[in-house]
């Protein structure tokens, strides 16, 4: 690449010498209007040369930027440091992006939101309060005029049920990164990190020798660290046992598992779909080639309503502990309420599946 700069495109803290590759490059980088960021910026030889191998180093790794770039690029720098298999190093570029540039975060994601006790519903005075609160403030809303009012307060009363009796908590977001990590960690890893960079710089043998030492240092508290952490963790699950459960019952439900952390597809032939929608077109064709008319006419208007016993058996046949719908309720909300909320559900179902063969009905007429 050589170091007679060209502006703009070419800096001065490049090799001494060039080829025929680094000239072509060169005048790549002219005739474009790019800038070679390696060479504006002044390094050590150990910050600078990005290849090395059979005692010869040498730059052949080079961070190119467009235009709109060249006044953001705030350093360029190479570090050995980083095993990555390779005689190359690794070479990184700093760009101060505009802000009009950053991409704006959904901030309600990060924001820590608030769940309902669930769990408090196990204890029978707690159910029982809530089944109280549910069928009082269900009293106060009348029948309303259309489905998605009258759903609407149910969900109302339910929710203020449900905070009178069982109240909220925050959920925490679970962090990225290494659980262990603390102040003690940080500081013992950047004095070995630091202590390297070191021997790098000048491998004699007392260097690498201070680098053992506070790597052992380092590998013995993360060490340590760890079995702090797990022994935190056993006896959380040893109280969970005895308190709401939930993450102890996650844990024995992975262990239980038999397949863990893979996924298993069985996928279908397609001769098995082909012949599965043969068969539904055959029976929808000779089902519509035997209808009357006037008994079809007569029949569309009748409806299959639910029953209580159908809807008391769809609520214990929900799970719980399970992530709550768009509406933030959870299924157990829906589960331990009393009869009167289960009359207030049956009503909105059974007035819903009016609406939609009402509307079935109309399509057909048209």
């Amino acid at each position: 690449m050589g170091n007679q700069p060209i502006p703009n495109a070419v800096g001065t803290f490049g090799e001494d010498c060039i080829n025929r590759n680094g000239q072509t490059l060169r005048e790549f980088a002219s005739f474009n209007d790019f800038k070679i960021a390696n060479t504006f910026f002044r390094k050590k030889e150990i910050h600078k040369y990005t290849w090395s191998a059979r005692g010869f180093k040498s730059i052949i790794d080079y961070v190119i930027v467009n235009r709109r770039l060249k006044n953001l690029v705030q350093d360029t720098k190479i570090f050995q440091g980083y095993d990555i298999g390779s005689d190359h190093f690794l070479v990184t570029c700093r760009i101060n992006l505009l802000s009009r540039w950053k991409q704006q975060s959904n901030n309600s994601r990060l924001t820590n939101e608030l769940v309902y006790k669930i769990y408090l519903l196990q204890e029978e005075s707690i159910r029982s309060l809530y089944q109280q609160r549910l069928a009082k403030t269900l009293s106060e809303y009348p029948m309303a005029s259309t489905i998605d009012k009258e759903w609407e307060n149910i969900k109302i009363s339910i929710k203020k049920a449900a905070n009178e009796a069982i109240g909220t908590k925050t959920k925490y977001r679970r962090k990225k990164g290494l659980r262990i990590w603390n102040e003690e960690i940080r500081n013992v890893i950047a004095n070995k990190r630091t202590a390297y960079q070191i021997y790098l710089q000048n491998p004699s043998e007392e260097n690498f020798e201070t680098y053992k030492i506070r790597r052992n240092i380092a590998k013995t508290i993360v060490s340590k660290t760890h079995k702090e952490s797990w022994d935190r963790f056993i006896s959380r699950i040893e109280t969970d046992i005895f308190g709401e459960q939930s993450m102890a019952y996650k844990v024995l439900k992975h262990l239980n598992r038999t397949n863990k952390d893979t996924i298993e597809i069985n996928n279908i032939e397609d001769q098995k779909w082909i012949n599965h929608y043969k068969d539904l077109w055959c029976t929808n064709s000779l089902q519509n080639d035997n209808d009357d008319p006037e008994t079809t006419s007569a029949t569309s208007t009748g409806i299959d309503e639910i029953s209580d016993e159908e809807l008391e058996q769809s609520l214990k046949s929900m799970k719980n502990r399970k992530a709550p719908g768009p509406d933030g309720l959870n299924s157990e909300l829906f589960k331990y309420g009393d009869t009167s909320s289960q009359t207030a559900y049956l009503s909105s179902l059974t007035r819903s599946g009016k609406k939609d063969q009402l509307q079935r009905s109309g399509e057909k007429l048209e």
